[in-house]
């Protein structure tokens, strides 16, 4: 799959074995979420497999298939969390554990595993300056 844009709460999908330029007639809409979606990522574990996080405070996950490509439109989130009225400003899927993704709002990280849909680990770092927005993991840190 392949997210052509996303404006507002929607996202366009498109097919990456689709032919010709994305127009109307192979251009998919998502609606995602209820305010402007500010990220989203696909699993490297599972095709099809996309979070999107939200200026509405949410992150959910949307299983994309090619049976549910053609309307997307009535499509549900397969797990959604809250991020406690925060604007959600990244979402990551963690590159070697499967069913791990991690999101950010303002000063707080939260790890959730989407398998049972729960908080792994929740951390306020209240003395940043600015807002906590991250998208990658690290490997080999000195510690």
């Amino acid at each position: 799959m392949l997210l052509d844009f996303f404006t507002g709460s929607q996202l366009g999908v498109v097919a990456l074995d689709s032919e010709g330029p994305s127009s109307g007639n192979n251009l998919s809409i998502l609606n995602a979420h209820s305010d402007l979606v500010t990220d989203f990522d696909f699993s490297p574990f599972e095709d099809g497999l996309l979070a999107t996080c939200s200026a509405d405070s949410t992150v959910k996950i949307w299983s994309l298939t090619h049976d549910n490509l053609d309307d997307l439109s009535l499509l549900s989130p397969e797990v959604a969390t809250s991020s406690k009225q925060r604007r959600v400003e990244t979402v990551c899927f963690h590159p070697t554990a499967e069913f791990l993704i991690t999101y950010t709002a303002q000063t707080s990280l939260t790890l959730w595993d989407i398998l049972h849909n729960k908080e792994f680990y929740h951390g306020q770092f209240l003395s940043l300056p600015c807002l906590l927005r991250f998208k990658n993991w690290f490997y080999n840190l000195p510690f």
